[in-house]
C-alpha cells in the first residue's frame, strides 16, 4: 500500500463517525450532536441580532426577529421533551434563522445559501423527521415569496429568473437536498 493510499484509508476511518450511517444515533452520539446544534442555534440568535442592528433595524424589530429562535432554542434544551421533539425544535430554530437572515439581507440570493449549510447540519441528526421539517419550512418560507414581493432578488422579471418562483414543486423530488 502506498503512503498516499494509507493516509487516505486512515483519514476515511477517522472521519467515518462524522458521516451519517442511515441508522438512528445512539443516545450518547445524539446528545453530543444535539448539544452542538443547540450551541449553533444560540450563536445564530446573537448573530441575527447583531446583523439586524447593523442593517439599521430597530431594537423592537431585532427582538421580534430573534424571539422565535430563542423559543426554539429553549424548547430544544428541555429534557422533558423527547429526543425527536428536541431535534425538531433545534431544526425549526436553525431554519428560522435562515429565513430571518434572508429577510434581513433584503432577499439577496447569496443569503439563501445559509439554508444549504443548515441542511448539512440537520442531516447530522440522521433522522427523517428533522430533515422533513427543514424541507417543509424552507419550502413554505421560500416558495411563495416571489409572488408576494414586488421584485425578484436576482433582478430578473421573468419566472425562470426568479428561483423561488419555480423551484418549489421540483424541490420535493426524492433525494433532492434543495432547501
Amino acid at each position: 500500500m502506498s503512503a498516499f493510499a494509507g493516509a487516505a484509508a486512515r483519514a476515511g476511518r477517522a472521519g467515518r463517525g462524522l458521516v451519517p450511517t442511515g441508522r438512528l444515533l445512539t443516545p450518547e452520539v445524539w446528545v453530543r450532536r444535539h448539544r452542538g446544534t443547540v450551541w449553533l442555534l444560540w450563536l445564530h440568535v446573537a448573530g441575527v441580532a447583531v446583523f439586524a442592528l447593523t442593517r439599521g433595524k430597530s431594537q423592537a424589530h431585532t427582538v421580534a426577529e430573534a424571539t422565535p429562535m430563542v423559543v426554539f432554542a429553549l424548547a430544544a434544551a428541555l429534557p422533558a421533551l423527547g429526543r425527536r421533539a428536541r431535534s425538531a425544535a433545534a431544526v425549526l430554530g436553525l431554519i428560522t434563522a435562515s429565513a430571518v437572515i434572508v429577510h434581513l439581507s433584503g432577499g439577496v440570493v447569496e443569503a439563501h445559501f445559509h439554508f444549504f449549510v443548515m441542511v448539512g447540519v440537520i442531516t447530522l441528526y440522521q433522522d427523517w423527521l428533522p430533515f422533513g421539517i427543514s424541507r417543509l419550512v424552507s419550502r413554505l418560507e421560500g416558495w411563495p415569496a416571489p409572488t408576494r414581493s414586488p421584485g425578484c432578488p436576482t433582478g430578473g422579471s421573468g419566472r425562470r429568473s426568479c428561483p423561488g418562483s419555480w423551484s418549489g414543486p421540483g424541490a420535493w423530488a426524492p433525494g433532492c437536498a434543495w432547501p
